[in-house]
């Protein structure tokens, strides 16, 4: 297994976002749906692109059984703290 370094996906992760609000800001001033799907194949192209781009890291196992655990704990709670906070 490996893993991409956390600022190396969150710089993707903001460069995703930017790239959405530009697919948007073009649909709703061109007014045409090709256009806006124009871009957004563009958006995701450049996504793919940083995606493969990325220097991944290896791993042991025994990381990935607790990163595994960790994040299902962080769902579980998340998941108990809406319904309780209705």
């Amino acid at each position: 297994m490996s893993h991409a370094l956390a600022s190396t996906s969150s710089a993707i992760f903001v460069l995703n976002v930017v790239l959405l609000s530009g697919v948007g800001f073009v649909l709703l001033a061109s007014g045409s749906v090709w256009i806006g799907i124009a871009s957004l194949a563009v958006a995701s192209g450049i996504n793919v692109f940083a995606w493969s781009r990325v220097e991944l890291r290896p791993i042991d196992s025994a990381s990935v059984k607790s990163a595994r655990r960790v994040g299902i704990l962080v769902v579980l709670i998340a998941v108990v703290s809406k319904l309780f906070m209705q």
